[in-house]
Parts: C-alpha cells; structure tokens; sequence
C-alpha cells in the first residue's frame, strides 16, 4: 500500500500545521521544536525507508521544514511589527497623557488668574476692600464662586444648569461693586450642556466683565445668553464704555487665553468687536 493513503494525507496536514505553528510561536527555541516534530514525522514513518515510499517520504519532509522555515520568517517579522506597533501605541499615550496634564494645567492657570488673581490685584491696588471686614466679604464670595463651580458638576459629564453657573459667576463678580449695574437676561429654556462647555463659557464671560472692569470707563454692563437651535447657546457681553480699534488692536493676553482660545477648543466660535468710542461686544456660540 502507498504511503499517500488519505489518513496519511490528514497525518501530513497536520504534521505540516504542528510544523508552522512551531516555527512562529516557538521563539528562541523554534528551530529546535521544528527539527523535533520533523523528526518524529521521520521516525514514525521509519518503515517506509527503504522502499518505494522513502523519496516520498523524504520529500515530505523537506516540505515541512521549508513551511515551516517561511512560517518562521514571516511570524518573526509580524511579531516584530506587532511589538512595534505596541510601543508607538505606549508612546503615544504616554505624550497624550503629558499633553492632557498640560492643558489641565493651563486650563487651571487661566482659572486662577480669571477668578483669584483678579480678586488679590483688586486688593492690592486698594480698588476693591476699603477694610478688614469687605476684604473677608471679597474672599468669601470668592470662596463660594469657587465651590459652586465644582459642585455644579454632574457626574454624567453635565451641569445642572448654564444659567445658574452663569448667574452665580455673575453675582459674586467684582463688577457688581465697580460698576453701577450689571443686566442680565438668560434664556430659561437653555439645556443643561457638558461640564466642559459650561466651564469655558462662565470663564470667557468672566474675562469679558474683568475687561469692562479694568479698561471700558463705563459704569454698565450687560450679559445675556440665548438658546441656539438645536441645543446650542449664545452668550454676548456688551458695555458702552471707550472702545478700542478692533481692526488695529490684537486682542490682549487676557482676552486671548481667557477667552478666544478656550472657546475655539470646546469647538465654539468667539469674536470681540469694538470701536473708539462705541463700546465693545464680546459674542461666544456653541452648538452641540
């Protein structure tokens, strides 16, 4: 009987598909484990030797070790691309991760210098506490405008509600004592919108009264937001102050860090237009 049965035939597929599996994931010890499994093809077969079936038999053989000398190869070479693409993965990560510390930490220097900062340079330049006990007035409502940005958080990622975050900010602002009036008018049907989104909006409008504050000579500001359909928002921020040439002026440090650059990273739009005289109106969008 021919060697070339068709057991011996699933016998030699299998032997072959032992062989392969050896040389890609036998390692550093590959070539031993493929030379062990052909030659146990080889001493099972042993009878065969010496008679017509040995050139088969033989040929066999070779065919196993040159499978599984190309398996090896190209095992080696995917596992190589494989560990490759793993470590550019870690890599990348890693400066993902470095690159969201930084901008956690930006995010927390603008915060500081919109909120804290501003209140100590008001103190330290005698505009704002004219004694011990207005200052302590001055850092309480600090406090409190701190603690309700973070409890107005959700956990699902939202907040209770852009208007509150909105009118907290405002009311514990330094311009309601600077200046003689500051109007308000929020849409009550705004949605509830991401933490992030309401953060770096109550921030720009922030910076946006810090600026009227500091800069218009006015004695009244305005801020308002709308909705935008479907589920966006709109928040301007007008004063009739002096103005400044918004086609000449770049936007100050403030202005841009505080109030330009987050909005555009939140994927919102903000401009500021202004003119000698006329005033000066700071308008941010988002839409969903």
């Amino acid at each position: 009987m021919a060697l070339q049965t068709a057991s011996a035939e699933t016998a030699l597929k299998r032997m072959c598909g032992v062989t392969v599996t050896a040389a890609i994931y036998g390692g550093r010890y590959r070539v031993p484990a493929v030379v062990l499994v052909v030659g146990a093809w080889v001493v099972g077969a042993w009878p065969a030797l010496g008679t017509d079936s040995s050139t088969e038999l033989l040929s066999n053989s070779v065919m196993m070790a040159l499978f599984a000398g190309v398996a090896g190869i190209t095992g080696k070479l995917l596992f190589e691309a494989a560990g490759g693409a793993d470590r550019a993965a870690a890599e990348t990560a890693v400066e993902r991760g470095r690159a969201e510390r930084a901008s956690e930490r930006e995010r927390q220097i603008r915060h500081l210098h919109d909120t804290v900062l501003q209140t100590l340079e008001g103190i330290a330049q005698g505009a704002r506490g004219s004694g011990l006990d207005e200052v302590r007035r001055i850092c309480g409502a600090e406090a409190e405008a701190q603690r309700a940005t973070v409890l107005a958080a959700r956990p699902d990622g939202t907040v209770a509600s852009v208007v509150q975050a909105l009118a907290v900010m405002v009311q514990d602002h330094p311009a309601q004592k600077e200046l003689h009036q500051v109007i308000t008018k929020f849409d009550s049907r705004l949605p509830d919108l991401p933490a992030k989104v309401v953060e770096v909006l109550t921030g720009a409008t922030r910076e946006a009264l810090n600026n009227i504050v500091k800069y218009a000579r006015t004695d009244e500001a305005r801020v308002t937001a709308a909705l935008l359909e479907p589920g966006g928002i709109k928040v301007t921020v007008v004063d009739h102050g002096v103005g400044f040439d918004a086609g000449t002026t770049p936007p100050g440090f403030g202005a841009r860090r505080s109030i330009l650059e987050p909005v555009a990273g939140i994927g919102g739009k903000a401009f500021i237009d202004s003119a000698p005289g006329e005033g000066t109106i700071v308008e941010m969008t988002w839409t969903p």
